[in-house]
């Protein structure tokens, strides 16, 4: 199955606009990633919802404790009203599979791990949240590209933090821009991983901020999202293999 999920706010009247994208795992041992993306985003979307404006500094902390203690709890309720099944335990390799189950059966979250990117963008203020891999780009009005997150040097290959692990309200990275500490950006872009490992260097990469917010300005977001339907599995398709999600938030 797409282990990708994606949850938006769209920002109507004033209220700011919310985005969040989960890439659950992929491993065999996290064999309902795609229900704990799913549960991801809409627990960090209701969380950044919930939250004042203007944001309290140190006010990212709190959140990660918060969607960290919503997603468990929603992980637990789906396995209350769905419990493991024999079809489930047999997805994992026999040589692993008893050191495996009892580790799940330990921890279930396990079988629902899944990373977290989220963004909330007010007037006045842009917050970022990001728990694994993925990307989070700024794209100011000339095109320049920047990550406002600090990176995790966590992450190599395919290892990543993710909402299952005990640590998961700690390793939260997060970034706190004010419009008085300089211009806003242009253009917020949000994705998977499966995005960025599908190209040879990051440069290459980091070349999409320009060439989307270019687009979005020409062709407006619904144009450029019907393209999406093809720009996307075409990347996958030559690149990484993997699901790839993207979202935008544009300054308009």
């Amino acid at each position: 199955p797409n282990q990708d999920s994606i949850e938006k706010s769209p920002g109507t009247g004033g209220s700011p606009a919310i985005l969040a994208i989960s890439d659950g795992h992929g491993s065999a041992s996290h064999f309902r990633s795609e229900v704990g993306s799913r549960m991801g985003v809409v627990a960090a979307v209701q969380a950044l919802r919930d939250t004042p404006i203007p944001v309290p500094d140190g006010h990212s902390q709190a959140l990660a404790k918060s969607i960290v203690r919503s997603w468990r709890a929603a992980v637990m309720a789906h396995l209350a009203a769905h419990p493991f099944t024999d079809q489930e335990w047999a997805k994992l390799p026999p040589k692993e599979a008893v050191q495996s189950k009892a580790a799940i059966l330990a921890n279930p979250p396990v079988a629902y791990g899944a990373t977290l990117l989220a963004v909330l963008a007010a007037a006045s203020e842009i917050l970022y949240l990001q728990l694994g891999d993925g990307d989070i780009l700024c794209v100011d009005d000339q095109g320049g590209t920047t990550r406002p997150v600090p990176a995790d040097s966590r992450l190599i290959a395919n290892q990543t933090t993710s909402l299952c692990q005990a640590s998961a309200p700690e390793d939260f990275r997060a970034a706190h821009f004010r419009l008085s500490e300089g211009p806003a950006p242009a253009l917020i872009l949000v994705s998977s991983d499966g995005y960025s490992n599908s190209f040879q260097s990051d440069e290459d990469f980091l070349r999409l901020g320009p060439d989307y917010l270019e687009l979005l300005r020409q062709y407006g977001p619904e144009k450029v999202e019907a393209q999406l339907q093809k720009i996307l599995p075409e990347a996958s398709r030559k690149g990484s293999g993997d699901d790839i999600t993207l979202g935008f938030i544009q300054r308009m």
